[in-house]
């Protein structure tokens, strides 16, 4: 639920691709999430992932900026690796994105990310858990007031 509360939000940005990995994920039977994946050149903040999709996400805060490494911008490494890792995976190309999380929703240097505002992802988890109210609700509440005024 979350996953696709996120997607929903961005989904004007590139409905196509969007609308192929929300049908993934509802036909997904595990889905796995990897915090820090160390996949040699980059290292996305999380990656999400099953057998029919992967989404990068790679979370910058305060303002931060992209890495610039041996002749490259961070997002476009990570975009090499997340196709490498969707063909290793057999991932169709519709299958495979990358979220750039930012406070502003600023752009990536590769077009090829999704921008995300930090608004947008915080609103997009506090329309799912406001339907009903319970003790795990209101510790993702209590996270996502901590997250907003920490970025």
């Amino acid at each position: 639920k979350p996953l696709l509360s996120i997607l929903k939000a961005i989904k004007h940005r590139d409905n196509q691709k969007i609308d192929s990995i929300m049908a993934a994920i509802q036909n997904s039977d595990c889905i796995q999430v990897i915090r820090e994946l160390h996949l040699g050149i980059t290292i996305p903040d999380i990656v999400v992932e099953s057998d029919k999709f992967i989404i990068f996400i790679e979370n910058k805060i305060r303002g931060g900026k992209e890495t610039y490494c041996n002749g490259s911008y961070q997002s476009d490494r990570q975009w090499g690796e997340l196709q490498e890792r969707g063909r290793y995976l057999g991932i169709p190309k519709n299958c495979i994105l990358g979220i750039y999380l930012t406070p502003e929703g600023k752009s990536p240097i590769n077009n090829e990310f999704v921008r995300l505002s930090v608004s947008e992802f915080v609103d997009s988890i506090r329309e799912i858990i406001s339907t009903e109210d319970n003790q795990n609700n209101r510790m993702i509440e209590t996270f996502m007031n901590f997250y907003t005024l920490s970025v």
